[in-house]
């Protein structure tokens, strides 16, 4: 039987949800899984009568950092927490609502888990305050941390540059039953498919026994634009299909399967991030394949990726897909 999936996500609204909206939409077409655990009826319900609360505010400025946003997709609504900052939490009742919801959201196994924002440490953020330079410390207003012995999800933030120990929390909640069926994870972050995602595959592995399989980039990345029109969503699932023995994903964690999954994932982003032709003024993202410089342009690769259930990591090597 197939399984759910969960997207948590601090994509900016309108700019870099499309991927969201044709991950929801391709991997449920695939028949890999069935439905998003957000539309289960106890978290959806709890959403949906708390969301004067946990939505911004219809008045909210574009730079408001004051709830969560709701995308529209054919298959069901996305929420992305990137606009989850201070000012939300601020907000009377948010944190009590929020945790609320994500200690339903987190009692719903997911054979497939999404994380998208930035990353860094097994930590995933959206909304941050201003940094004085380039190299100063990310201090996120809203993040994502896993938390082991036991497992579980806290939501923290800086409150006030002038305070940086003192932290918003929401939660943490228990969420060993969201990871008691995860065979897939897959990170849409920068360094998503290195040892930075450490403590998510931790948590995975000490509720399942078992590593799961990982997607994503090394190096740092912009990702997928939504004007640019490029996403390796509706690429990657109906593929990942065709290899399937059953409609499910328990497939992704049988060793004579490895192979076949990494092949389709980098096939996948070679497919969906061509260079574009010379003299275009379309946005280069053949970074997400493949590129011999890092963002800032200095000599270094950067990447797809891919870690399997031994623990071997695998990066493109070049921008038709080929990877060691």
């Amino acid at each position: 039987m197939p399984g759910r999936f969960m997207n948590l996500n601090f994509h900016g609204a309108g700019k870099l949800t499309g991927e969201d909206v044709r991950l929801k939409e391709a991997a449920i077409d695939s028949k890999l899984v069935s439905s998003d655990a957000m539309d289960e009826a106890a978290p959806k319900k709890f959403f949906d009568d708390n969301r004067d609360v946990l939505l911004r505010p219809k008045d909210a400025k574009p730079d408001d950092a004051t709830g969560m946003q709701i995308v529209s997709s054919a298959k069901g609504d996305v929420v992305t927490m990137n606009r989850v900052g201070r000012e939300a939490f601020a907000r009377n009742g948010f944190t009590k609502a929020m945790t609320g919801w994500l200690e339903l959201l987190m009692k719903v196994p997911v054979d497939a888990l999404v994380l998208g924002g930035h990353h860094n440490k097994s930590i995933v953020w959206g909304s941050e305050a201003w940094r004085a330079s380039q190299t100063a410390p990310h201090r996120p207003f809203c993040a994502l941390e896993p938390l082991r012995d036991p497992v579980r999800l806290a939501v923290t933030g800086y409150r006030d540059l002038s305070k940086p120990n003192d932290l918003l929390r929401a939660g943490p909640v228990e969420m060993t039953g969201a990871l008691s069926a995860c065979k897939l994870l897959i990170v849409y972050g920068c360094n998503g498919a290195t040892s930075q995602i450490e403590k998510w595959s931790q948590c995975i592995k000490d509720v399942t026994g078992s590593f799961p399989f990982v997607l994503g980039w090394y190096g740092v990345h912009g990702f997928p634009v939504d004007d640019r029109k490029q996403f390796v969503s509706e690429i990657f699932w109906p593929e990942l299909a065709k290899i399937a023995p059953n409609p499910n994903l328990d497939f992704v964690l049988k060793p004579e399967f490895t192979q076949k999954v990494l092949k389709v994932w980098f096939d996948a982003c070679a497919k969906a991030f061509p260079a574009p032709p010379k003299k275009s003024k379309l946005r280069d993202q053949s970074h997400l394949i493949f590129s011999d410089f890092k963002s800032d342009g200095t000599p270094g690769p950067r990447g797809a990726a891919a870690i399997d259930p031994s623990g071997r990591q695998w990066k493109a090597t070049d921008k038709t897909g080929n990877f060691q």
